[in-house]
């Protein structure tokens, strides 16, 4: 409070010197003056762009976003983990796979065909 008393009596007394040459301004005036002042700056400083509240608008953003990403984490590491069984031609998910996909029936019995540019990859340790 004291720091803002003392704002006051500086912007008066430096309107008032301004002023030399015509009637000084009266303390209240002054003190309107600088109230009206600081309202504006306090109000351009939560208006404008990049103010106070698109700082609340993007923190919103910011945990929304954050969000999205831990869900889409969690299903990159699920996908991983079925890709890995995939490729290890675990018989049982490769037929849940092909009957997820309408390729397989019951009875029927799955064959994996490796192209040769496949069996490059996996030698040289390399992802596609």
């Amino acid at each position: 409070m004291n720091a803002l008393r003392r704002f006051s009596e500086a912007l008066v007394s430096r309107l008032a010197l301004a002023g030399a040459g015509r009637a000084p301004l009266s303390s209240t005036t002054g003190k309107v003056l600088a109230f009206l002042l600081i309202l504006a700056g306090a109000t351009w400083f939560v208006l404008r762009d990049h103010g106070l509240l698109d700082h609340a608008r993007l923190r919103t953003t910011l945990d929304s976003l954050r969000e999205r990403s831990q869900h889409l984490q969690t299903q990159i590491s699920w996908y991983r983990g079925r890709n890995r069984r995939l490729e290890a031609s675990d018989s049982f998910t490769l037929e849940e796979e092909a009957r997820r996909l309408g390729m397989a029936r019951s009875g029927e019995e799955l064959y994996r065909v490796v192209l040769p540019e496949d069996t490059l990859t996996r030698r040289e340790g390399r992802k596609e």
